[in-house]
């Protein structure tokens, strides 16, 4: 019994001295308070104030609190507040706010959009409390397409409201002008990724009722001819030709889409790249088209110049600390002396970064001579260790406490390590 007895005195002795402990961190944070601004929001919910609050953080210098609140401090907080609030969707919502001044007056602002009068510059505030009117959520009452042939309505409708929801509410449905826009470039976007090359959308008739917020507007969609690309005829131009070395005609009938040609360009370069052309370049020429009633058939050229091969010079590597250079080497998968291929350079970056203890791994060329470049990898080490403490109480283990250490990069060999310690009153781990 008396180790047991022991076990919990020191254990009441520890709680007793992390109280005591957290009694004057709080005592000593509250004397900084008091000579340190304070800033006020209301209106939002209690969740919205906070994340309102957490947004004007941004406008403060990292790690100090200003003793008094500047003018352009309090306009700035409160366009981003209207800025904040008619992005979710209260357009004609307001933003009051009154303000405690150094000299003992108090003053009031309120603004709706642009700041027309700006206040004196010589303000300094003490205490600045913004509160939000919201004013009437604006929502899609009704909103209706014409022209679809190839989305379905539910498909199309999704891109301006959550189709998904259970519960129609407003807040699924919310309007502004800006996510209108959002949502017909989008769907024009998808027109055209499905090989519709000339889709447009249009939003038109938009009716905004200010006193319920209701908002209604008709969709007119234009897709026209679906693009299919026929031919493609590669023309491969070495260094020191004037005529294509190489000529070879493919035919397909793939979707036409921009992403279908970016594609397309890459497989030509990386054919190239594994043969240490590493400045080869490639333009996509239309050749001509095929009007083929409801589709439109193309014909393109790809014209590739490859320009002079080049070759690995040095790898270097800069910005290690406490890493083997010689886990690095190997890690990349480059020889000095073979083609340079971009791809596997990009892929050696790629595995660094992979280890885990770099911050940030950067690549850069640095040219030698026509044909040879070096390869630098630069890398910014991250933190070797990482150590949190571990406190709670469980109905057998009651109080336990302990600690986690994690160990990055161990040796310089991009290993890890993890201890865990657990201490309590009925067991230790």
């Amino acid at each position: 019994m008396i180790p047991h007895l022991r076990a919990i005195r020191s254990t009441r002795i520890g709680l007793c001295t992390f109280l005591l402990f957290c009694v004057t961190s709080l005592q000593t944070l509250a004397k900084s308070e008091t000579n340190t601004a304070k800033v006020r929001i209301s209106g939002y919910g209690v969740l919205g104030d906070l994340q309102l609050k957490k947004t004007l953080k941004m406008l403060e210098q990292a790690g100090k609190k200003p003793e008094f609140i500047s003018a352009n401090y309090i306009e700035d907080a409160a366009l981003i507040l209207l800025s904040r609030i008619n992005h979710d969707g209260f357009l004609k919502g307001s933003v009051s706010v009154e303000i405690n001044l150094n000299t003992g007056s108090r003053q009031r602002a309120e603004w709706t959009g642009v700041i027309r009068d700006p206040l004196p510059r010589t303000w300094q505030a003490t205490n600045v409390h913004f509160t939000i009117h919201k004013g009437p959520l604006f929502y899609y009452e009704k909103v209706s397409f014409s022209g679809l042939t190839n989305l379905t309505e539910k498909e199309a409708r999704h891109f301006f409201v959550e189709t998904d929801a259970l519960i129609p509410l407003r807040k699924t449905r919310i309007y502004t002008p800006q996510q209108l826009r959002r949502a017909a470039d989008n769907l024009e976007e998808t027109l055209q990724r499905r090989g519709f090359e000339h889709a447009t959308v249009t939003a038109t008739n938009i009716v905004r009722d200010d006193v319920t917020g209701a908002v209604s507007a008709d969709i007119i969609v234009t897709e026209g001819k679906k693009a299919y690309v026929r031919t493609i005829e590669n023309e491969v131009f070495y260094p020191d030709s004037k005529d294509a070395s190489e000529v070879a005609t493919i035919k397909t009938n793939a979707v036409y889409t921009r992403l279908w040609i970016q594609d397309y360009v890459q497989q030509l370069k990386k054919r190239f790249y594994t043969q240490g052309y590493a400045d080869t370049k490639v333009q996509i020429i239309e050749k001509g088209r095929d009007n083929e009633g409801a589709t439109e058939g193309l014909h393109f050229i790809a014209k590739v110049t490859t320009g002079k091969p080049i070759y690995i010079g040095n790898i270097l590597f800069e910005g290690q600390k406490d890493t083997k250079l010689s886990m690095m080497q190997r890690r990349v998968r480059l020889t000095e002396g073979d083609p340079l291929d971009p791809v596997a350079v990009e892929q050696g970056r790629y595995r660094l970064a992979r280890l885990g203890i770099f911050d940030s791994v950067e690549l850069d060329y640095k040219a030698i001579d026509e044909e040879t470049r070096d390869i630098l990898y630069r890398v910014k080490e991250g933190k070797h260790i990482d150590f949190s403490l571990l406190f709670g109480y469980g109905s057998y283990d009651q109080v336990r406490g302990g600690f986690d250490l994690d160990q990055y990069n161990v040796f310089g060999r991009g290993h890890q390590s993890h201890l865990r310690a657990v201490q309590s009153l009925k067991s230790s781990s």
